[in-house]
């Protein structure tokens, strides 16, 4: 960033330090990397619960190893082979381990932001989402049904002194009669539910937690937090029964 204006750096570190610091609560889990741990914004490895040291022999990134991982896996990590490295558990337990290269396949998939705005976001929020999905569904199957009448259409080279045949000009006729059809149609919208169900957020899912245990009731403990029960019983109930929750007041 050093080609940006210093102001702009400024700021840019800043929302980057508040995502690192308050992104958790919105399903945002960072991973930093750095070569150099010397250059790492202290700021941010405050904020991490694993750390994986690989190898280094600057003596300022030992330095900072050394605060990590104490002296003599510090002084180790200048020997380390390929692979090689020290792992700090939540725990602040540090191991030497070794990593391998991966045999099997990738078959999960990266979680999308609409993901994290469904779980984590605000009602407003979780109501956006799906009208932003829905906007481009009607061109989809507009496409799909003309694809599917119309088909594609087939260009027959015909030489200048023979006249068209009536069966063709027949095909041709109806196909733009069909194209016609459909330009003119109008293109339903997809109707929403009036009533959507709407999930907590980590406080309201710890606040409705602390209210079901001391009343034992799901309706009164949504109705107490000044919230719909209509809309947010399913996810209630969903919580109750997979954490297996009772009333302990």
């Amino acid at each position: 960033m050093s080609y940006l204006p210093t102001l702009i750096q400024t700021e840019l570190l800043r929302v980057f330090v508040d995502m690192a610091n308050a992104g958790r609560k919105r399903g945002i889990i960072p991973a930093f990397f750095d070569q150099r741990p010397a250059n790492f914004d202290k700021r941010l490895a405050a904020e991490n619960d694993i750390y994986i040291l690989m190898r280094q022999r600057q003596d300022v990134d030992i330095a900072r190893y050394k605060k990590y991982a104490g002296t003599d896996l510090a002084e180790q990590s200048k020997t380390f082979a390929n692979g090689e490295g020290i792992i700090i558990t939540p725990e602040a337990v540090p191991f030497v381990a070794r990593f391998y290269k991966r045999k099997s396949k990738h078959v999960s998939t990266t979680p999308k932001a609409e993901a994290a705005m469904k779980r984590f976001g605000t009602d407003r929020e979780r109501e956006q989402v799906p009208s932003a999905q829905s906007a481009q569904a009607p061109s989809t199957r507009y496409q799909s049904a003309r694809s599917k009448e119309v088909g594609t259409p087939v260009l027959m080279r015909r030489h200048k002194l023979t006249r068209p045949s009536t069966a063709s000009t027949e095909v041709e006729h109806r196909a733009s009669s069909t194209e016609r059809q459909f330009d003119s149609a109008p293109v339903q919208e997809p109707v929403q539910s009036a009533r959507q169900e709407a999930r907590f957020t980590i406080e309201q899912e710890a606040e409705f937690i602390r209210r079901y245990k001391a009343c034992g009731s799901i309706r009164e403990a949504i109705l107490g937090m000044h919230l719909g029960y209509g809309r947010y019983q399913k996810h209630a109930s969903h919580i109750v029964r997979e954490r297996n929750l009772r009333r302990t007041g």
